[in-house]
């Protein structure tokens, strides 16, 4: 799906297979956990949702898919990533706001300063439908034009957490004993990305996986 950056390292974002989505709960009640409001790091967010209270979670993170289970649900701005780039449709998008995500980002639909290069606010015509046919509206590996979850919670009200439509890209957030779709995705660590992009002191380090 493109690249996204975690603290000093840029990754791969991959996504799983189409016939490996469902459809779930965030949580089957209201609470809060700590430190799952990232908005870039959904495997952080995922290992410690990681439980059956948490059913959008627990379900990537056991996907086995051809003897890789190093799946999660990916975080806003990963997800975001994945609209960005397999838009399922021609449809316009939303570029309505809505409010405020957490640590006060600013809610408007597509701006991403995780993704490299960083997703601006969308456009009724950015992003364009996607130009990978398999997942265009109707092929095997499509996007349903329906709201997906994030693994961001919304750090200031245990209800909610984080979700994004795939139909017109919007972002929002909603009680988390809903029932929405989950698609989830790994990461793979992009050395050249992270060369060009991390802060290097004087000593060579090598970046971290987590």
């Amino acid at each position: 799906a493109g690249v996204i950056r975690v603290r000093d390292c840029a990754y791969l974002i991959l996504v799983a297979p189409k016939l490996t989505e469902g459809s779930v709960q965030f949580k089957t009640y209201c609470s809060g956990t700590l430190n799952t409001h990232l908005v870039n790091d959904g495997w952080l967010n995922t290992k410690l949702l990681n439980d059956s209270d948490c059913p959008a979670a627990h379900y990537c993170s056991n996907l086995n898919v051809g003897g890789h289970t190093d799946w999660y649900l990916p975080s806003l701005n990963e997800l975001e990533l994945c609209y960005r780039v397999f838009k399922p449709t021609d449809w316009g998008n939303t570029t309505l706001r809505a409010g405020k995500f957490p640590g006060n980002l600013s809610l408007e639909n597509g701006v991403n300063p995780s993704s490299i290069p960083t997703g601006a606010a969308y456009t009724e015509t950015n992003p364009a439908q996607t130009i990978v046919t398999a997942f265009r509206a109707g092929n095997v590996e499509a996007f349903a034009v329906e709201w997906y979850w994030t693994s961001t919670e919304y750090s200031s009200d245990t209800n909610n957490s984080l979700i994004q439509n795939f139909s017109g890209g919007y972002q929002l957030w909603t009680n988390k004993t809903n029932v929405y779709r989950v698609r989830g995705i790994c990461r793979v660590l992009d050395r050249k990305s992270t060369r060009l992009n991390s802060s290097h002191s004087a000593k060579s380090r090598m970046p971290s996986s987590a």
